[in-house]
């Protein structure tokens, strides 16, 4: 908090996570890991009213933020591209987490998460067909983005994001030649082992 006392805790006992909050001077347990999930608290915003997290779930991260007056999950995600995390940075006056870090042969390499307001995202999203996406490159000081979606059915698209304008235009194809291809949409199957 303001005073420097800790008002978050992060307790790991085998493969459980338990995220706790200190309200009113008593700590109180906000999330637990359920299988094959992981939680990693990263800041608290200036106000104390938002925890923003990393929540793995089947193996993809996300960037959430969980309200600590209302203490649930609130509408903001955030899909990362990044696997295995090593840290996580954020904004000191905000809170919010800015970039994540993983290691690759003894080099750190960092994603970065959009610097886009939420209400900035919100509308690139809208304006992709609310497919996730990232933002690969800024330049002219995060005047214009350059955005790649990614999933099962689009096997790379780039885009720019003007800034000034809110406005998202096609760039080109990450792989040309699958272009003109329909991709059958993803399908989870789930078998037992005997």
């Amino acid at each position: 908090n303001k005073d420097g006392e800790p008002i978050v805790a992060y307790k790991k006992e085998d493969a459980e996570v338990t995220v706790s909050y200190k309200k009113f001077g008593k700590w109180k347990d906000l999330l637990k890991s359920k299988v094959e999930q992981k939680l990693i608290p990263v800041s608290v915003s200036p106000d104390e009213k938002y925890l923003n997290l990393i929540l793995s779930n089947q193996g993809i991260n996300y960037v959430r933020q969980y309200s600590l007056d209302e203490e649930q999950f609130t509408n903001y995600e955030y899909q990362l591209k990044t696997k295995d995390i090593s840290s996580a940075q954020f904004n000191q006056k905000t809170g919010e987490i800015i970039s994540v870090a993983h290691v690759v042969d003894g080099t750190h390499l960092f994603e970065f998460v959009h610097s886009a307001s939420k209400e900035e995202y919100e509308s690139i999203k809208g304006q992709l067909g609310n497919r996730n996406f990232y933002i690969t490159d800024q330049i002219l000081n995060g005047e214009k983005s350059i955005l790649l979606t990614l999933n099962s059915n689009d096997p790379g698209t780039y885009y720019l994001f003007d800034k000034a304008q809110n406005e998202v235009q096609f760039l080109a194809n990450s792989q040309p030649d699958t272009k003109d291809i329909k991709f059958q949409s993803a399908k989870v199957i789930t078998s037992t082992a005997s």
